[in-house]
């Protein structure tokens, strides 16, 4: 039988509606805060080690690109980055998804951006169909040996307006 070992499925547990706001989010915050600080998500078993994702306002890179131009754009971006999205008609929105991507491996990481992790510790590259590739400078790459993880994959997607990446750390 070709489904013999197929793995019983999930059993589906309706939500207690009485834990949720009027917005369909559970009450106590945004719902977007992830684990608490100091706390890493429970992923025993499995080959993720780390998810994150963040969604991106474009007009605030714009904004931010306006005011402080190549200084931001330095401070953010590595030089391969620059390169590939301001040989673009309207480098913003690429940009604005880069700044979400290197917030979601942040998160993925479980560091957010500082003392451990750069803006410029990821960065975004293309691969040879346009794929998002990440590279890692010293310290990313050591803080992904540290959570015993050998690679991060992530996704982009941009509107005009808002850009938004997901980022998982795998074994």
């Amino acid at each position: 039988h070709p489904h013999a070992h197929a793995p019983a499925r999930a059993e589906h547990r309706p939500h207690h509606r009485g834990a949720l706001a009027p917005h369909g989010r559970p009450r106590g915050g945004r719902g977007d805060e992830g684990p608490s600080p100091g706390r890493r998500m429970n992923l025993q078993g499995g080959n993720v080690i780390g998810v994150g994702v963040d969604l991106t306002e474009v007009a605030r890179i714009r904004a931010a690109h306006a005011r402080h131009g190549d200084a931001f754009l330095a401070k953010v971006f590595t030089p391969a980055e620059q390169a590939l999205c301001l040989a673009k008609a309207d480098p913003l929105p690429s940009l604005a998804a880069r700044f979400a991507a290197k917030e979601a491996a942040s998160k993925a990481f479980g560091t957010g951006i500082g003392a451990e992790l750069a803006l410029t510790s990821v960065a975004i590259l293309s691969g040879p169909e346009g794929e998002p590739v990440v590279a890692l400078d010293d310290r990313a790459r050591a803080l992904l040996a540290k959570r015993g993880a050998t690679r991060l994959l992530v996704s982009l997607t941009h509107t005009d307006d808002l850009a938004q990446a997901f980022a998982v750390l795998v074994r």
